[in-house]
């Protein structure tokens, strides 16, 4: 799972000096912890107290490229079931342009296997235009959905793609 972590974070925003994410459970904790190579079963007590803890470290966009790359990775490895899709709530947000850039990338990449089927949700109109732009795909194979309002007795929404179930 490391390895996918680290392939997905690296893809979207590598770090300057530490090249690899390390999830480790100890002591019934979690670390995340960054170095500069991946750290091995041998001496894991040394390389705690030797690393770099990611939350003391990571900006806001690099740690939400952290979760992404955490999430992506999960979810490509499950098994338990056979759907195959990824569903995020405005990945965007905390990004830059340039990340968001990239992870539009990396979502491109498991668009364009078939791998994924994938749903984003976003606030930003602009990211999603250009993700719909980037992803290349054509008005047969996506869907956007605009929700103008919503209250407790309904939800009006805005799409090219989208019929009312109850007209």
């Amino acid at each position: 799972l490391s390895l996918v972590i680290n392939n997905y974070f690296r893809q979207i925003s590598p770090h300057s000096y530490f090249n690899y994410i390390n999830l480790i459970t100890k002591r019934n904790e979690l670390f995340i912890l960054l170095k500069d190579t991946q750290i091995g079963e041998e001496d894991i007590e040394a390389d705690i107290e030797n690393s770099t803890n990611a939350s003391l470290t990571l900006s806001a966009a690099q740690s939400t490229i952290l979760a992404m790359s955490i999430f992506l990775a999960l979810n490509k490895s499950q098994n338990w079931s056979k759907l195959n899709v990824i569903g995020i709530d405005d990945p965007f947000q905390n990004l830059d342009d340039i990340n968001a850039y990239s992870f539009i990338d990396v979502i491109s990449n498991l668009v364009a296997m078939k791998d994924r089927q994938v749903l984003i949700s976003t606030h930003d109109s602009d990211f999603a235009r250009l993700s719909i732009r980037k992803l290349n795909l054509s008005p047969d194979d996506y869907a956007y959905i605009k929700i103008k309002s919503y209250t407790r007795e309904a939800i009006e929404i805005q799409s090219e793609q989208y019929r009312s179930l109850v007209e």
